[in-house]
C-alpha cells in the first residue's frame, strides 16, 4: 500500500460468506432497478448507473443487517487498523456496484476523492468481488504510486457519465483481476478504472470505505456551479457531517466496536 497504493487480499472471505453477502444484495440490488423503473425513471443512485449496463445499490448497510456485519467484521476492523493506523475508524460509504454486458464501457480513471471529497483526504477502500472479476468482465486496474501527488483534477466524462482525470498518462497502469472473496484495498487517491464487461454474465462487487473518526465531507460540492464543483454552502457545514446509524464505528480505542443494529421502521 505504501508503495504502490493498492494491494489485493486474497481469500479474504470464505465462498459461503460471500455467497450469503451475494444472495443479499442481489436482492438490494434488483429492488434499486426495479423501483425507479416502475416509476418511469432513470436509475438516479449514481451518474454512472444505467439499468441495462451499471447499477448502484446504494447503503446496504444500511438496508442488510448481513451487509451491516460484513462491513464492521474482525477482517475489515484489522484492515482499518493496519492500514489507516487509526484507532478510531467509522464505515464512511458503501454500495453495490454491478456491471452488465457492456461492451465499450468502461468507468474512467478517477480517485474517490474526486467523487467526494473529505478531511483527511486519505480515506481506504475496500473493493470486495462478489463474484470473480477479470479483465473481460471489469476488474480494477490501478495506476500505481500516483497517489503520493495527492488530489488530480478531474473533468466529467459525457461517455461514462462519470468523473475522470485530466490528462491522466496511464501507461504503466496495472490489471488486477480479484476472485470471489477477495478484497482490493486501496487509498481515495489512487487513480482507478474498471474495463467493460465483454461478456454475458454480471461482474458484481461490493464497495466498503472507512474513515478516521473525526473526518468532514462539507468541504467540496459537486453538484454546485452547474456541475462543475465549488466550495460547500455555509448553511451545509452547519450541518453534521457524521450519521451515526449508516457512518457507524467500527473501531474505538483500537479495539472492534460490534455493529449497531438496524434501525426498523
Amino acid at each position: 500500500m505504501d508503495l504502490q497504493g493498492f494491494t489485493v487480499i486474497e481469500d479474504a472471505f470464505s465462498a459461503v460468506e460471500i455467497g450469503q453477502l451475494r444472495d443479499a444484495i442481489d436482492l438490494l440490488e434488483h429492488e434499486s432497478v426495479l423501483r425507479p423503473t416502475a416509476q418511469g425513471l432513470e436509475q438516479t443512485s449514481s451518474p454512472i448507473a444505467s439499468a441495462d449496463q451499471i447499477t448502484v445499490a446504494r447503503g446496504p448497510a444500511q438496508q442488510s443487517a448481513l451487509a451491516r456485519s460484513f462491513c464492521a467484521s474482525p477482517f475489515f476492523q484489522k484492515v482499518c487498523h493496519d492500514v489507516l493506523n487509526c484507532d478510531d475508524v467509522r464505515l464512511y460509504y458503501d454500495q453495490a456496484v454491478y456491471k452488465r454486458s457492456c461492451p465499450g464501457r468502461i468507468t474512467p480513471y478517477h480517485q474517490d476523492i474526486g467523487y467526494t471529497f473529505i478531511e483527511p483526504l486519505q480515506y481506504l477502500t475496500c473493493w470486495v468481488a462478489l463474484n470473480d472479476a477479470t479483465e473481460e468482465n471489469g476488474c480494477p486496474w490501478f495506476v500505481p504510486r500516483l497517489f503520493r501527488r495527492g488530489p488530480l483534477l478531474h473533468e466529467f466524462d459525457e461517455s461514462s457519465g462519470g468523473w475522470t482525470i485530466s490528462g491522466l498518462r496511464s501507461d504503466d497502469a496495472v490489471c488486477v483481476p480479484v476472485r470471489a472473496g477477495s478484497v482490493a484495498i486501496f487509498w481515495s487517491l489512487t487513480p482507478h478504472m474498471t474495463g467493460a464487461n465483454l461478456t454475458d454474465s454480471v461482474r458484481k462487487a461490493y464497495i466498503c470505505q472507512y474513515a478516521p473518526d473525526g473526518y468532514d465531507d462539507r468541504i467540496w460540492d459537486n453538484d454546485a456551479n452547474g456541475g462543475h464543483g465549488g466550495p460547500m454552502r455555509v448553511d451545509s457545514v452547519e450541518k453534521p457531517a457524521v450519521n451515526d446509524a449508516s457512518n457507524f464505528l467500527v473501531l474505538k480505542g483500537a479495539k472492534g466496536v460490534p455493529r449497531p443494529s438496524l434501525a426498523t421502521s
